[in-house]
């Protein structure tokens, strides 16, 4: 009988450190797979509160309570000794390296998954869409020539000069920023130019009413624009357009093409000046003064623009020089 007593006794603290050990193991165990939850979740990018609201009663539901009832008794006898010690340490290690290294490996997985993702673009992506479409001719309306100064209705560039230029179709123009002679008959200024990665183009906006100087015909609410393309190309046209209240038309435009054999943007380059010459100036005297509304030319509204200050008239056989300058930026 005592012998019996002196067994139950002696197996007693054996079986307090077998049953904690396994606690803390289980505990530890829990945690790890909670801490793995938890990085999982994150991976699926689920917001905070429900990532908490999953792994805090998975980590109560498979972790200390369904053992703290039934151990309460072996964990108050508890000495930490030994194995146990072992085991915790060995479980805290488990635990360091899955919080060390997990977190590296969702992010190779995520990396892996965000380059598949750009590698094979889904089929229904939309391609890159102009806000504006474009227009269908390089310019227009078409419309009748006159003389320069002789039209009979207030009119935006319906006119030849410069030795034979129409100006219904180089309302802009362009050239590369580096050339600064103007060789006839067109000042260098044409329609159609290659561009190269670094340089610089100096684009002119010419708008002119083509009427006679009388009364009446004195275009008002004249406004400008500008259209720069907001997808890549390998031809990028720059549209240059102009509208009066009481202009006939009431809007032209016309085309400059830049071309290159990479797809690129054109861009407003900022690093040089925008310039203006009124015609009460001699412009060939290089009378230029800075010009600050290329930001609202190419805006949707466009920019005030006149013959003689940014008030939107235009008086017969008049009108301004404006110059401003486009870099490409290639894909």
């Amino acid at each position: 009988m005592k012998d019996s007593e002196s067994s139950e006794g002696s197996e007693s603290p054996g079986t307090h450190r077998d049953i904690v050990r396994k606690l803390i193991a289980w505990f530890a165990a829990a945690l790890i797979i909670c801490v793995l939850v938890w990085y999982f979740l994150t991976f699926l990018e689920f917001p905070l509160i429900p990532r908490v609201a999953i792994v805090f009663p998975l980590f109560l539901a498979i972790g200390p309570v369904p053992w703290f009832k039934l151990l309460e008794k072996h964990i108050l006898e508890f000495r930490f000794e030994g194995r146990t010690a072992s085991t915790v340490i060995t479980m805290l290690v488990l635990l360091l390296i899955a919080v060390v290294a997990v977190p590296p490996v969702m992010r190779w997985v995520t990396s892996l998954r965000e380059e598949s993702t750009v590698a094979s673009p889904e089929p229904d992506d939309e391609p890159c869409q102009e806000p504006v479409p474009a227009l269908a001719a390089d310019w227009g309306p078409d419309r009748p020539l006159v003389p320069y100064g002789q039209g009979d209705v207030p009119a935006f560039n319906n006119s030849i000069f410069n030795e034979g230029v129409d100006f219904r179709t180089q309302l802009v123009s362009a050239r590369d920023a580096a050339y600064t002679d103007s060789p006839p008959p067109n000042g260098g200024y044409a329609l159609q130019i290659p561009v190269q990665e670094g340089s610089s183009y100096r684009v002119r906006f010419l708008p002119f009413n083509s009427a006679e100087e009388r009364p009446g015909m004195t275009i008002t609410g004249a406004r400008a624009f500008v259209t720069l393309p907001m997808c890549s190309s390998t031809d990028v046209r720059l549209v240059g357009a102009v509208s009066g209240a009481n202009a006939v038309p009431h809007s032209v435009w016309s085309t400059v093409h830049f071309f290159a054999q990479r797809p690129f943007k054109l861009i407003l380059d900022n690093t040089r000046q925008a310039s203006i010459c009124f015609s009460s100036d001699v412009c060939s005297g290089g009378k230029f003064s800075p010009f600050g509304e290329m930001p609202q030319m190419v805006g949707k509204d466009g920019a005030l623009l006149g013959a003689y200050d940014l008030d939107g008239t235009f008086p017969g056989a008049s009108g301004p020089f404006v110059m401003f300058y486009v870099r490409p930026v290639f894909d």
